[in-house]
């Protein structure tokens, strides 16, 4: 039994590392890149890779995603696009979640963006902490227009936002979705779940921060979108990526905020004493549009990413830790981590996925058979 024990577990490891090649590993980011470094960057499209970085810099792999026409899990993005690719990890922590086109042929004969759906479906893609993806297209999100951005609670429960359409919702493999908010609000640039409320940003009208939306996180229509009381929606515009945290052991809930403003060309913090958020100051930022974070006691680490909107592309990793806590005035400089080559550009930035408990449980669990029997 031991002779056949051994080479069994050695079989096991040999399986399941080979599938882990491409593993992404926690505490790492990933950012959503367009461009293979060759082609043009284009609005017909371009190919989309998820790039894996050290919190150094130090890129650890590059995963593409399936760009020829016909094939299942075709996700492609608009090469020129800064407003596409705003990348999220769901709030279980296992999954990415992000948007493309599935167009054919590929390049497509037009921009993508100003395709119907039901000409080129719109595709939410899932990938969890081993590189496996899945996708889910759709005809009638963002359509027309550019699709932005999706979150989830686990992978299965979806908000997707573009520039058309309002916010939607869609179970995972769902072949419709359902709109939940109205069309009055376009422009929606991010949507993203903290506290177990959904939240977008937007460059539409009077909404031109960050917003909650009624009903926590709505599956149904007729929701509203609702203002965050003191922040600066008369004087500020073209908000993208954002981060909430909670920080103070005394204000309830979610009590931080951190906002990417590309025109304003800084990163702001807002922090919210009751019901009224208040600005505590900014870091410089050109037209840094892609944000996440991890919190660390009263310590906010930001990583944030531009990226051109030429042929050329280009486009920066880079980051900065607030340490000034609940209240604390937001100060420093950042940190340039990496830096996209020419022909493609970067777009959204995530924290990579972690694990499925019963993974780490059943690697555990093998590596004790196998020291058992030595």
């Amino acid at each position: 039994m031991k002779n056949l024990l051994l080479p069994t577990i050695a079989l096991f490891f040999c399986v399941t590392f080979s599938s882990m090649a491409s593993s992404f590993t926690p505490g790492n980011v990933v950012i959503y890149r367009v461009g293979d470094g060759t082609s043009p960057l284009a609005s017909t499209g371009n190919v989309v890779y998820l790039d894996e970085y050290s919190t150094n810099g130090t890129l650890v792999q590059s995963m593409l995603l399936p760009p020829t026409a016909g094939d299942g899990n075709q996700l492609v993005a608009n090469g020129t696009a800064t407003s596409e690719g705003l990348i999220t990890r769901s709030t279980d922590g296992k999954y990415l979640m992000f948007t493309g086109y599935r167009p054919n042929p590929f390049p497509y004969t037009s921009g993508l963006q100003a395709s119907a759906g039901t000409s080129v479906n719109r595709v939410i893609g899932r990938v969890n902490s081993s590189g496996t993806l899945q996708t889910m297209a759709l005809a009638d999100f963002s359509s027309p227009g550019n699709p932005r951005a999706a979150c989830s609670t686990d992978g299965n429960a979806v908000w997707m936002c573009g520039a058309m359409g309002g916010v939607r919702y869609a179970a995972w493999g769902d072949a419709t979705s359902v709109q939940i908010t109205s069309n009055s609000t376009t422009n929606i640039r991010q949507v993203k779940i903290f506290g177990n409320q959904l939240f977008l940003s937007t460059a539409s009208g009077d909404n031109r921060v960050v917003n909650s939306v009624s009903g926590g996180l709505p599956t149904t229509s007729n929701q509203t979108i609702e203002l965050l009381i003191g922040l600066p929606y008369a004087t500020v515009s073209s908000a993208y990526s954002f981060v909430m945290a909670d920080l103070s052991a005394d204000e309830p809930g979610i009590d931080t905020l951190y906002v990417a403003f590309d025109t304003q060309n800084v990163l702001s913090k807002y922090c919210r004493s009751g019901i009224v958020w208040q600005h505590y100051g900014v870091v410089a930022a050109s037209a840094y549009r892609g944000l996440d974070g991890v919190v660390n006691g009263n310590d906010v680490t930001l990583y944030a990413t531009t990226g051109g909107s030429t042929a050329t592309g280009g486009g920066t990793l880079a980051t900065v830790t607030d340490t000034s806590g609940y209240q604390g005035t937001f100060s420093g400089s950042l940190t340039i981590l990496a830096t996209a080559g020419a022909n493609a550009a970067f777009r959204g930035v995530a924290m990579a996925p972690v694990p499925e408990p019963a993974v780490l449980g059943l690697i555990g669990a093998a590596i004790m058979a196998l020291l058992r029997r030595r």
